[in-house]
C-alpha cells in the first residue's frame, strides 16, 4: 500500500505567511492574488504588505521615491502604467496613505489617484507639507465672529500644492508666493521673524549682511542642513551660521543647543575654536 500524499494549497497557509507571499509579488501578481478567492481577498484587504509591491513597481517604473536614491534601471512602461492605474485597483487605502506622501510630484500629477475619505487625504497632506503651508490653504476666517472654517477638501489641497511646487520647480515662478518668511536667531536678542519678496530673497546675501552688522565678516559661513527625518517630505530647511574661534561673549549657545538637538550640529567639546558666532539665519 502507498500512503496518500497530502497537498497544501495557498488557501491552507496562515494569514501571516500569505502576507509574506504578497510582499514578494509584483504589483500585478499581488492584485491577482488578492482577488483569487474570498478568503484571500479578506486576508489581503487590509494587509500592510501591500507597500512592498507598490514600492517595487515605482522603482521598476522609474518613479522616484523621495529621500531615496533615484532609480538606476531603465524604466518599464508596463510597471509605470500599472502603478499609475493602481488608484482604481482593490488596494487597501492605508497603503496609499504611506505611498502618496513620498512619490515624485510629476508622477502624482499624471497618475490615477485613489478614492479616499477626507480624513486620509488630510493625513497624506500632513505627512508631506508643513503645517503653516496647509493652514494658509484650508483656513478661512469669518468676517463677523472671526471663527475659522475650512475651504475645499483635503484632496484638492494636496493636488493644488503638488501642482504649485512642480510649476515652481520647472519654471522658477513664484507668482503665488508673494512674500518669503525667514527667522533670525540672535545671540542675545532672541528670535526675530522677517518677511521679504520671494523674488528678491537670497538667504546667503541676507546672512552676509547680518555678519557685516555684527562685525563677523572675516569669519567662515557654513550652511547646516536639518536632517530629513524631522521634516515633511517636500521641505528642506537649511541654517546659515558663522564658524570660528571666538571669546565666550561672541558664541551663540542657543543656536548650538538647538542644532545639537536636531542632529545638525555636534558639540564635541573642542572649545572656542569650534563655536557658532553671532546670529543664525
Amino acid at each position: 500500500m502507498t500512503a496518500k500524499r497530502s497537498t497544501t494549497t495557498l488557501h491552507d497557509l496562515p494569514p501571516e505567511l500569505i502576507a509574506t507571499v504578497l510582499s514578494h509579488c509584483t504589483l500585478a501578481s499581488a492584485i491577482a492574488l488578492s482577488q483569487a478567492s474570498s478568503r484571500l481577498r479578506s486576508i489581503t484587504s487590509d494587509s500592510p504588505a501591500w507597500i512592498e509591491p507598490l514600492e517595487a513597481a515605482a522603482e521598476a517604473a522609474g518613479v522616484h521615491i523621495l529621500r531615496r536614491p533615484p532609480p538606476h534601471l531603465p524604466p518599464s512602461d508596463v510597471d509605470w502604467d500599472g502603478l499609475a492605474a493602481a488608484g482604481g485597483r482593490p488596494i487597501p487605502s492605508r497603503a496609499f496613505v504611506q505611498l502618496l506622501p513620498v512619490l515624485s510630484r510629476d508622477f502624482l500629477l499624471k497618475a490615477e489617484l485613489p478614492r479616499l475619505p477626507n480624513s486620509q487625504w488630510r493625513e497624506i497632506c500632513e505627512r508631506r507639507f508643513l503645517p503653516a503651508v496647509l493652514s494658509r490653504e484650508v483656513e478661512c476666517k469669518g468676517e463677523d465672529d472671526g471663527s475659522l472654517w475650512m475651504k475645499g477638501r483635503w484632496k484638492g489641497v494636496f493636488l493644488k500644492l503638488i501642482g504649485r511646487l512642480e510649476h515652481r520647480d520647472q519654471t522658477a515662478c513664484a507668482q503665488e508666493d508673494h512674500s518669503c518668511r525667514y527667522v533670525v536667531l540672535h545671540r542675545k536678542a532672541g528670535i526675530t521673524r522677517n518677511r521679504m519678496s520671494t523674488r528678491e530673497y537670497d538667504p546667503l546675501r541676507v546672512f552676509e549682511e547680518l555678519k557685516r552688522q555684527n562685525s563677523l565678516g572675516h569669519y567662515t559661513t557654513v550652511q547646516v542642513l536639518i536632517p530629513a527625518k524631522f521634516l515633511p517630505v517636500d521641505v528642506t530647511i537649511s541654517v546659515y551660521v558663522t564658524i570660528g574661534r571666538s571669546d565666550a561673549f561672541l558664541t551663540n549657545p542657543t543656536v548650538m543647543d538647538l542644532l545639537d538637538q536636531l542632529g545638525g550640529w555636534r558639540r564635541d567639546g573642542s572649545g572656542p575654536s569650534h563655536a557658532i558666532l553671532g546670529p543664525a539665519l
